[in-house]
């Protein structure tokens, strides 16, 4: 060997005139490469199933999203019949005189001139109970 300074591993490499030996493979079985493939497409498939259905963003996320979106949607809907029927009666009040009469004397209690009103007093109950 030649002295290169410090960087012994820049020598120059022995000879490859002799060939290179491997340990014996000899009582050593070896799968094929079908095996291997066929192990691989098992992890694999394992693994997806196990992030379809257990994984925390698998397929419970799923139908958890996919239940409050329809719930959600169920409540617009919901929403937006409330809405549209509270529309309606603002426009009648406005457009209707004797719809406006009805509530101020529902809600109010208000009479015309001349009008009496008569109150009944609720009689006790028979079977000793209470009526509120």
């Amino acid at each position: 060997m030649s002295f290169v300074g410090p960087f012994l591993f820049l020598t120059p490499i022995q000879s490859f005139s002799r060939p290179l030996r491997f340990p014996s493979l000899r009582g050593v079985r070896v799968m094929s490469f079908s095996r291997l493939l066929w192990i691989f497409y098992a992890v694999t498939f394992v693994l997806l199933f196990y992030g379809i259905f257990y994984a925390p963003s698998g397929m419970k996320a799923y139908l958890k999203g996919r239940a409050e979106v329809n719930q959600i949607r169920m409540q617009i809907e919901r929403l937006m019949r409330e809405n549209r029927e509270i529309y309606e009666r603002i426009e009648r009040f406005r457009n209707d005189r004797e719809f406006r009469e009805f509530v101020v004397r529902q809600k109010l209690g208000w009479i015309r001139d001349g009008e009496q009103v008569i109150w009944l007093k609720p009689t006790e109950p028979q079977d000793g109970g209470n009526y509120e």
